[in-house]
């Protein structure tokens, strides 16, 4: 990409694609059953006292269970977080599995946790007396897909009576909380075994030596295998924008490429935190293949009524989702210059799910969409810093403008070129200039670089580079 549209693509217009109607199955949904346990880890803790939520303690093999660790000031003062506050986090070593019946304990390894991991605080705040704000949201699976076969849970596969086994989790400084693990029934065991096997090795994510799992031969990315697109309308999308970080269950090379195939798979599974995974995929799926208008509509409200009606550690959680993948339906993937033709669906939902987040995430979500779609349609909370797109800031002010003037009176200029959306008009200072590289280097009012491609400068701007860049070589010789 060259460098004058690395901040030109925020001003491209966004089309979105025709959609043909479907009708939709009905499909019976029964709540997975269980109850939010609430663990206190250190009930003495002033000012900022830590707690966490878990959802469910009683699960089918395979599953995933979901927490959301909070800090509540209990002082009867105001009390500041930092901004740029990162509470990190669990290592392999504070999460542990074990069971009296299996002589070897379990592990997790987090898959990229700073995408994984709903956890960080942009800017100081101010908590009152008895205000609580989340701090992480987490899921741990029983197991990981590419752990079917660890030692620990295929020992637990062996010894798992009918009505299941219970196993002591390990967290939060020796805070233990008891999980029954069931059998699930054959069919979906089957199943599982299935997808573990059907995966190539090199799909699954790796431990980086430093307790965190990474996709494997990629830029820390992951990357569709094109194997199993999903089918849109005609279009095809890397399965990765509608299925969670971590969750092969299923994904790339199993998941069903079409709308159907996720409604089918939803239907065959038993009510469990793994089937909701999949409704998760369907009812999104239902959503973007919806024809505009009342169809769209529904299937959006069908989608966030569903969110709404979760245990909040699963539904903080799985809410995340959205969010972290919004880059995803920014661009095409053929043409990272052309808009996606489902982004414009994807700002709708957004927007629809932008009331269930708490302000911290509000304010997140708010910069999310200045950045991905140049889109400032959301309020942001009270005291949010909402960024300013590079564009805002390298744009002439009336007052540059009506001085009639390249030269302004604070040392800066304003500089022309050819962008991909036309001309362009942009105040900075020179820096300096690689021709050779057709690359020039200006700094704007908030003092940061920019890289231009010099050859999309105007005439009079290139001579003027070249000056400027003949005079720092002259000082330079003396």
């Amino acid at each position: 990409m060259r460098y004058i549209t690395m901040f030109l693509f925020f001003s491209a217009s966004l089309i979105l694609s025709g959609c043909s109607k479907m009708s939709a199955e009905s499909i019976e949904y029964l709540p997975t059953q269980g109850e939010t346990v609430t663990i206190i880890s250190n009930p003495d803790a002033h000012p900022l006292r830590r707690s966490m939520e878990m959802f469910p303690k009683e699960i089918y093999l395979g599953d995933p269970v979901y927490f959301v660790t909070y800090r509540e000031n209990t002082s009867p003062e105001t009390v500041s977080v930092p901004g740029s506050y990162y509470p990190g986090g669990y290592s392999s070593k504070q999460l542990t599995l074990s069971s009296t019946e299996i002589q070897e304990g379990y592990h997790w390894t987090p898959e990229d946790s700073s995408r994984n991991l709903r956890s960080i605080i942009l800017r100081e705040i101010e908590f009152q007396p008895g205000k609580k704000f989340s701090e992480q949201a987490i899921y741990l699976e029983f197991p990981p897909l590419e752990d079917w076969d660890a030692p620990f849970w295929k020992e637990l596969r062996e010894k798992m009576p009918p009505e299941g086994m219970t196993c002591k989790l390990t967290f939060m400084r020796n805070t233990h909380q008891d999980i029954l693990i069931k059998p699930r029934p054959a069919n979906e065991m089957a199943l599982l075994e299935k997808w573990y096997k059907n995966t190539p090795e090199k799909l699954f994510s790796k431990d980086d030596g430093y307790n965190i799992k990474w996709p494997q031969d990629t830029d820390h990315d992951l990357i569709s295998s094109g194997k199993s697109d999903i089918v849109i309308n005609g279009n095809k999308y890397d399965p990765w924008m509608f299925i969670r970080l971590g969750n092969r269950k299923p994904s790339d090379p199993n998941n069903p490429t079409t709308l159907d195939g996720w409604r089918k798979l939803e239907a065959s599974l038993v009510p469990s935190t793994m089937r909701d995974e999949v409704r998760l995929t369907r009812l999104q799926l239902e959503y973007y293949s919806a024809a505009k208008g009342e169809a769209s509509d529904n299937a959006k409200q069908e989608l966030v009524e569903w969110l709404k009606s979760l245990p909040e550690p699963q539904r903080s959680f799985m809410l995340g989702l959205p969010i972290t993948k919004m880059i995803y339906f920014t661009y095409s993937r053929e043409n990272r210059e052309k808009p996606s033709p489902l982004s414009d669906k994807n700002r709708e939902l957004i927007r629809s799910l932008y009331d269930m987040f708490d302000p911290v995430w509000q304010e997140h979500i708010c910069n999310s969409m200045v950045i991905h779609y140049n889109d400032r349609s959301l309020t942001p909370p009270e005291g949010a810093k909402i960024i300013r797109l590079l564009m805002e800031i390298l744009e002439p002010t009336t007052e540059d403008l009506a001085l009639n003037s390249k030269e302004l009176p604070d040392g800066f200029r304003i500089w022309d070129a050819v962008g991909d959306v036309g001309p362009v008009r942009m105040v900075a200072q020179f820096v300096e200039l690689k021709e050779s590289e057709d690359r020039v280097i200006l700094k704007h009012r908030e003092n940061g670089n920019v890289n231009l491609t010099f050859s999309a400068l105007s005439e009079e701007d290139k001579q003027y580079a070249r000056e400027q860049q003949k005079k720092l070589a002259e000082v330079g010789v003396e």
